[in-house]
């Protein structure tokens, strides 16, 4: 499974925000997703788990 394109929060495992940004990075707004399929954006926040590094070994 491949990691979304877009940038999301997700609250409690229940509530989902995406994050918008102009193509220079800037954020536009934030916007709350009404009813989202939960199942996908949990597994999009397990699969960036196991990909995660340390900020300690990222940052050497």
């Amino acid at each position: 499974m491949r990691l979304p394109e877009q940038d999301f929060w997700l609250f409690d495992e229940s509530t989902v925000v995406d994050l918008n940004y102009r193509p220079d990075g800037t954020q536009i707004n934030r916007e709350l997703i009404e009813d989202p399929d939960l199942s996908i954006y949990l597994a999009w926040r397990d699969r960036a788990r196991e990909s995660a590094v340390p900020f300690s070994a990222y940052r050497t």
